[in-house]
């Protein structure tokens, strides 16, 4: 795939959980994204703790993208950056900086892949 954009620990939010965590980078594949749920020994998706430990995409914070998100999210997400172009991009950072003001941090994750759509205006 494309250049990483976010990095993301994981764990089965357990006691002890720590000793299986899992580092997983976006976007990914779905057989990377299931080997991270495996190697964290994650049941349910629903139910995994996560961190956001590093966002590599200009103008998206962490704080922007809030903590504990769902993953198949944040990779749709993660996918739909690596699509832009250069003019997408710099549109995607306007919408980005009008947001932040309207709304503040976290901006939900459906909010950031919807402007993903609208940045060629």
């Amino acid at each position: 795939m494309a250049k990483k954009i976010f990095e993301v620990e994981i764990s089965s939010g357990g006691p002890k959980s720590y000793k299986t965590s899992a580092v997983l980078t976006m976007p990914c594949t779905q057989a990377e994204f299931r080997d991270a749920l495996q190697k964290a020994r994650i049941q349910d998706i629903r139910t995994c703790s996560n961190e956001l430990t590093r966002v590599t995409y200009p103008g998206i914070t962490s704080d922007m993208v809030g903590q504990n998100v769902d993953l198949l999210e944040l990779n749709l997400l993660a996918i739909r950056l690596t699509m832009l172009g250069e003019d997408d991009r710099m549109g995607l950072d306007c919408l980005l900086q009008v947001e932040k003001e309207n709304r503040g941090s976290p901006i939900p994750l459906s909010r950031l892949i919807n402007l993903t759509f609208n940045a060629d205006i």
